[in-house]
């Protein structure tokens, strides 16, 4: 009866890991940064993006601001840093090849601020900004900041942003990953002993 009960779980445990592997396996979470060269605040930002499919072109589920100059403030704290959150996600694009890495970002996100301003928050590393989008130049562009809105904050100067030409961060997995491959680990040194016992 203990033999069959072992067995039980030890299928029962492989099959989990199988199936929350095949769901989640891909997911991606990139840690990203970009450093002032021609807005008006010097520093970092650095930003995490969660849920990109590995191999493809996806959508991010959540873009997080993890750390930015405190100079952006109080503007850019009113609004929240989960920016994917903010009024306007103008695009949402993100291309990662198979182990993950980043080969392409188009993001753009918008919101008006308290003081009657807009935030802008741009990750786009292959095409010039479209009309609608801020701020219009240069391309490619990474930049966090605000100002008056006048349908664009137009192609600068940026007196309250930190911009840049932006740069490719390291790739990390996902909590949920490891917590999976530990699982599946579990399972498989449970099969190992299994065998063993017979």
């Amino acid at each position: 009866m203990r033999r069959h009960v072992v067995r039980a779980f030890c299928g029962l445990m492989a099959t989990t890991v199988v199936i929350f592997c095949a769901t989640s396996a891909s997911a991606t979470t990139l840690t990203l940064s970009f450093s002032n060269t021609i807005g008006g605040v010097s520093g970092t930002v650095s930003f995490e993006v969660q849920g990109l499919a590995n191999g493809a072109t996806s959508k991010a589920t959540n873009v997080t601001l993890l750390t930015y100059p405190s100079a952006l403030d109080p503007e850019i704290t009113q609004e929240g840093t989960n920016v994917t959150a903010w009024t306007f996600q103008n695009v949402n694009s993100f291309t990662l090849d198979a182990s993950g890495n980043l080969i392409a970002a188009d993001f753009d996100a918008s919101t008006f601020n308290l003081e009657g301003s807009v935030d802008v928050f741009v990750f786009d590393t292959i095409t010039p900004p479209l009309p609608g989008e801020a701020p219009g130049n240069p391309s490619p562009l990474a930049f966090l900041g605000y100002g008056p809105y006048t349908g664009s904050l137009g192609s600068g100067p940026y007196p309250n942003a930190v911009v840049s030409v932006p740069t490719v961060g390291s790739t990390a997995p996902e909590p949920s990953g490891l917590v999976l491959l530990g699982t599946g680990l579990i399972g498989g040194i449970g099969a190992i002993r299994w065998k063993r016992i017979q």
